[in-house]
């Protein structure tokens, strides 16, 4: 009873006796069960670092804009170009990487993929 009010148990060892219980429950609220620290990883600390250079590169572009030098304006928005291109690259590939992931879950449980008709077009076919 406490657990629901409050969110946490009453000693370390109801943690051991409850395990079984907790584990589906952290998964599903935090994404895992093991505790990882509070310190954000080091992939944070580079996606900050790239998100100043690329707002520092679009201040830089307006400046150059505003001030008429426009050569150093072009080579300012292809870098922005570049780097862009590469983050959406890098998100696709992730979403590839999650939606591969998915399929290869769902065929290893033997349930259907999301998206996957073919067999049902091919049954509600042969039913005509």
């Amino acid at each position: 009873m406490e657990f629901r009010a409050r969110g946490r148990l009453g000693c370390p060892q109801c943690y051991e006796v409850f395990r079984a219980s907790l584990e589906p429950l952290l998964e599903k609220i935090h994404g895992g069960t093991q505790h990882v620290g509070k310190a954000p990883d080091e992939s944070s600390a580079v996606d900050r670092s790239r998100e100043r250079r690329l707002l520092e590169l679009r201040r830089d572009l307006q400046t150059s804009v505003r001030e008429e030098r426009y050569e150093q304006a072009a080579k300012l928005r292809d870098e922005l170009t570049r780097l862009e291109a590469e983050d959406a690259a890098a998100a696709v590939a992730e979403l590839a990487e999650e939606l591969a992931d998915e399929l290869t879950l769902s065929e290893a449980a033997g349930t259907d993929v999301p998206g996957d008709e073919s067999e049902e077009s091919e049954a509600a076919d042969e039913d005509r």
